[in-house]
């Protein structure tokens, strides 16, 4: 670190995890392993302080991090590491329980299990957390689709 007047600035020979981070991700190619685990990417940016600046910064991080579990999941579930899929399903969904997108990465591990049953409730759950969040419940034809693309199509209100 240097400081010049008020200001601090990182020496060129320092590294910053976010960017390491942000770098492997960027680097992962279709049908690769995920470059890192699901577990290294539930941190947050810069907790517990704020500026303004800080805001976009750290939502840019928070959407990074939910499309790479996203990502995860997705890829674990074609190697049919179902355990792991559902970890990083289940972390997407704790960064942003509204988000569709990750509750459907939790449909698809469980029908890929052939778990018809828990692919239904977990569209039950995510229903009622809109209920719950006074957001219409109409699911997107995603959702349908994906519902009806599965081996034993649950019914579908």
């Amino acid at each position: 670190m240097a400081a010049v007047g008020d200001r601090l600035y990182l020496a060129s020979s320092m590294r910053v995890d976010v960017t390491l981070l942000r770098d492997r991700l960027d680097r992962w190619l279709p049908g690769q392993a995920p470059p890192v685990q699901s577990g290294s990417l539930s941190w947050e940016l810069l907790p517990g302080w704020y500026d303004d600046w800080l805001v976009i910064d750290r939502e840019r991080q928070h959407q990074v991090r939910l499309h790479a579990l996203e990502r995860m999941s997705a890829w674990y579930v074609s190697a049919e590491r179902f355990d792991d899929a559902i970890e990083a399903a289940l972390q997407a969904i704790a960064g942003d329980p509204l988000r569709e997108s990750a509750h459907r990465c939790l449909i698809r591990v469980h029908l890929a299990e052939g778990n018809v049953s828990e692919a239904r409730r977990q569209v039950d759950r995510y229903r009622a957390l809109l209920v719950e969040a006074g957001i219409p419940t109409q699911l997107s034809s995603r959702m349908y689709e994906l519902m009806l693309a599965s081996p034993n199509p649950a019914r579908v209100r």
